[in-house]
């Protein structure tokens, strides 16, 4: 199956199907198994008010995730896990917050945010803990409502993928980069002057590259022309705009050139792409 990094997942369009949510109640001492055969969909766990820990076939403990952390267990993955609950845990509420669903690229095809099951510790417990309770306040609601889980997933999956994504930026040797990303993220695409994002990091051109590379595999002008031409493939479908239209709209000024740049990463012309209504 198609694994794309959790960390990347805000760059991607995706959608989710087959959400399944749960307030769950545990005693300590309770073990959860799944089948042999591994998980038929992705479970993304809040750990409200217990411990959770990994135990082999002999019982032996070979990974903990402690109150407050995130666990993503993907598609496909077997194991065994037992429940620590707090002794000051009040029953009437649930030890964690549980969403299972299946992820499909914008071409229909499954993919799983890793190989193996993630622990997380995120630096906005308090916020992802009021999301996962939100989310499974649905429980047992009508179908009426699955238009507002799935909204709400999205959310809870992009702030996770953002913040994930942060921490690799932030890193030692990435730190510096943190001013151009939050830049990127934040400014109007078609005014993305990449010449100017190593001022922002005080920088020189070249180590600013090398470390954009790094971080994203290409260099800073091919990552926005690639974000520019993602959302030239959107506008182009909605058959609304021209071709120079849609150029404008992106900041080239040269619809000719983008014309080339859009079939050098598409393999065809823009005018190919335009839905005719």
């Amino acid at each position: 199956m198609k694994t794309i990094q959790f960390r990347e997942l805000c760059e991607v369009e995706f959608d989710i199907h087959n959400i399944i949510i749960m307030n769950q109640y545990w005693q300590t001492g309770e073990e959860y198994i799944i089948d042999p055969n591994g998980r038929p969909d992705n479970g993304l766990m809040f750990l409200s008010d217990c411990d959770f820990e990994y135990v082999d076939d002999s019982g032996r403990v070979v990974d903990r995730a402690e109150r407050g952390s995130i666990v993503y267990s993907p598609v496909g993955s077997t194991y065994t896990c037992r429940f620590i609950v707090a002794d000051n845990h009040d029953k009437s509420t649930p030890c964690d917050y549980l969403v299972n669903f299946l992820l499909y690229t914008e071409s229909g095809e499954p993919f799983r945010l890793s190989y193996d099951r993630l622990l997380i510790r995120p630096r906005k417990s308090s916020y992802f803990r009021e999301k996962f309770r939100e989310v499974t306040s649905y429980e047992n609601r009508s179908f009426a409502s699955r238009w507002k889980i799935k909204s709400l997933l999205y959310e809870l999956l992009g702030e996770l993928s953002l913040e994930l994504a942060d921490r690799e930026i932030l890193k030692k040797r990435l730190a510096p980069l943190f001013p151009a990303i939050e830049y990127i993220r934040s400014t109007d695409i078609s005014k993305l002057d990449a010449s100017s994002l190593a001022e922002r990091c005080h920088l020189s051109r070249s180590c600013f590259a090398r470390l954009f590379r790094e971080y994203t595999g290409m260099p800073p002008l091919e990552y926005i022309n690639r974000m520019k031409i993602s959302q030239a493939k959107a506008k182009l479908a909605s058959g609304l705009m021209s071709v120079g239209e849609v150029a404008e709209s992106l900041g080239y000024s040269d619809a000719s050139y983008f014309s080339r740049y859009y079939k050098k990463l598409t393999g065809k012309s823009p005018s190919d792409d335009i839905v005719r209504h």
